[in-house]
This record gives C-alpha cells, sequence and structure tokens, in this order.
C-alpha cells in the first residue's frame, strides 16, 4: 500500500513537472502582412516576428521556402532571443521583371539552436502583378 502511495505521488509529481517545462518551451513566428502583392520586378518587404516563449534565451535559425524562394532574402538568418522576448526581422520578395502574374505561398521557419523539438513556422502570400506600361 506505502509502495502505491510512493509510485502515484512520484508520477503526480513527474507529470506536473513535465507538463509545466512543455509549458514553458517553444517559439512563435508571425508574419505581417500574411498577404501582400506587388509588381514583378519591384520589392516587397515583410515583417517577420520571432518570439521565444521559453523561459531562458535561444538562438532561432531562420529559414523560409516555396516556390520560387530565390526571390526572398531575410535581413538576418539568425536571432538570439532572451526567455521571453522577440525579435523582428525583415523579408524581401523581389520577383524578377516580366514574371507571370500569380500568387504565391512561402513559408517561414524558425528552429532552436539548442533544441531540435522547439521549431514554428508561418505562411505568408504573395501576389505578383504586371507592371504595364502606359503608352500615349
Amino acid at each position: 500500500m506505502a509502495a502505491n502511495k510512493v509510485l502515484f505521488l512520484t508520477l503526480f509529481v513527474f507529470l506536473i513537472f513535465v507538463s509545466s517545462f512543455a509549458a514553458a518551451q517553444g517559439v512563435d513566428v508571425s508574419v505581417a502582412p500574411s498577404q501582400a502583392e506587388g509588381y514583378s520586378g519591384s520589392l516587397t518587404k515583410y515583417a517577420v516576428t520571432i518570439k521565444n516563449l521559453e523561459n531562458k534565451a535561444d538562438r532561432f535559425l531562420l529559414s523560409y521556402s516555396g516556390t520560387f524562394s530565390s526571390w526572398l532574402t531575410l535581413d538576418k538568418s539568425d536571432v538570439v532571443i532572451p526567455a521571453g522576448g522577440e525579435e523582428t526581422v525583415y523579408l524581401s520578395v523581389n520577383p524578377p521583371a516580366g514574371i507571370n502574374p500569380s500568387v504565391y505561398r512561402y513559408i517561414v521557419r524558425a528552429d532552436s539552436a539548442d533544441n531540435a523539438t522547439i521549431s514554428r513556422s508561418a505562411e505568408f502570400f504573395f501576389a505578383v502583378y504586371f507592371k504595364y506600361p502606359i503608352v500615349i
């Protein structure tokens, strides 16, 4: 009987420890605006905010993916953010002149350099339009 109480108490303390530890970990990523538009051959910037939800400072590695990801550049490839802090970096989209009008989907991602289980991504969309010359 005493062994069952000890086992139950140990399990209870372990579950509380794990749940409180898990709740304190993480990262959040947001992109503003989540949808934008621009002309082929012109530059558009997005603000990417990374929030450190951990209870310690962490370094986050930043990356992006999507169709024609060669059009994208981040002003920083990694950031060190204190516990509970956030940082905004800028992502530029620069579609080449003459590209066909369409809507493109991209993903930006933040991965903890210290803990492979801490990662988050956010998607955003970019609509490209032709920049027609005015002929008189």
